[in-house]
């Protein structure tokens, strides 16, 4: 998937996936000034960590380990990182739980450089595709400007970890032919699974609401050579899934993977009976009102409401000015036209007529 345009300030990062290849093939295979390792696990017999020195061939190496929750074997990181001429080793307190995992090169020009993601430094994470057996991996490479190694504690030789050893959890055991889970979706009450690769063997699937250990139980089975499987469970809110089958004696169990509700992650259809800013109505049901819309019925001190006042005093809206009418100028009388009506006496001489005729007692 390419983008329409790029953007060059990115262009030095990289995403890596493990589906088809593993992620060491995406490491450098040129010399190094220092390799730095950081992560919870480490595979016991330290595969990854010898299979990354001898590509990378560093001068130095530095790795960090956290004894209270890592699992790891000191001897076995010792002799992997013996081949580098200076070798230290730092043992991070049992406090804040580190989680992170690193690996860290500095080239002979001297840029700082990693890879970061959900990778452990193990075999089934490092070593292997997802379709040779190995784990779903997902890695990020980038510039790292002055380093992400943590900076907690003081530097060991390699005999302050070579007694050293971290104990397996018990009753399940990881290893790069156990089995491995895809995904798993919930669609309308049915369960779908989906292994990395076909087993040989009877997969059981097991469901957990918190996966907490104590809390598996038995969903149903995958069965042999098949890589796919639908399980009638009852209605799961959210919880986890795995994979369980046994390989000469040992029970292997795959990583937890959280179920995915199609069902829920559907856009919402129904009407819900909250209160709304808007209200909605019909000619049917009249709305009825709003008192946060109303006007404050709060009487002044002329003794009219509040409400009245306001809309009185709004101004009027203005007009254009009208252009003034010109008046026509009166015409002369000798230009007048004469009227249709007859001559009219002036108001003197009709009273000197009046006057003149005879008058007539009764």
């Amino acid at each position: 998937m390419r983008p329409q345009k790029a953007d060059d300030q990115w262009s030095e990062v990289r995403a890596f996936g493990n589906l088809h290849e593993p992620l060491l093939n995406h490491l450098p295979a040129h010399a190094v000034d220092e390799l730095r390792l950081a992560a919870p696990f480490y595979d016991p017999p330290a595969r990854a960590a010898t299979a990354i020195v001898t590509r990378m061939k560093p001068q130095a190496v530095r790795v960090a380990v956290q004894p209270s929750i890592a699992m790891f074997d000191g001897a076995a990181l010792a002799r992997a990182a013996a081949p580098a001429v200076d070798q230290t080793f730092t043992l991070l307190s049992a406090g804040r739980a580190w989680h992170g995992k690193l690996i860290e090169w500095r080239t002979p020009d001297g840029k700082t450089a990693g890879m970061t993601g959900s990778a452990n430094i193990t075999a089934s994470a490092l070593l292997m595709s997802t379709g040779q057996g190995g784990n779903c991996e997902l890695a990020v490479i980038a510039p790292h400007g002055d380093g992400l190694f943590p900076s907690e504690g003081d530097p060991q030789p390699p005999s302050a970890i070579q007694n050293l050893r971290s104990t397996p959890p018990a009753g399940s055991s990881v290893s790069a032919s156990g089995p491995v889970l895809l995904g798993c979706a919930l669609v309308d009450g049915t369960l779908m699974v989906e292994l990395a690769v076909a087993a040989g063997d009877r997969v059981v699937i097991e469901t957990s609401p918190t996966g907490a250990p104590g809390s598996w139980t038995v969903a149903g089975a995958v069965p042999a050579n098949q890589q796919f499987a639908r399980l009638l469970v009852p209605e799961l809110t959210g919880g986890a899934v795995r994979a369980v089958m046994e390989v000469a004696g040992a029970r292997l169990a795959s990583a937890a993977v959280f179920i995915t509700d199609s069902s829920r992650c559907r856009p919402r259809q129904d009407t819900s009976d909250e209160p709304r800013l808007q209200l909605r109505h019909t000619n049917r049901h009249p709305p009825l009102p709003n008192p946060l819309r109303q006007p404050p019925r709060i009487t002044n001190p002329l003794g009219q409401p509040q409400g009245l006042r306001r809309r009185r005093q709004r101004p009027h809206r203005t007009h254009p000015p009208r252009r003034p009418r010109i008046r026509p100028r009166t015409r002369p009388i000798h230009q007048r036209r004469p009227t249709a009506r007859p001559h009219q006496p002036p108001a003197m001489a009709r009273l000197q007529l009046r006057q003149q005729q005879p008058h007539h007692p009764q």
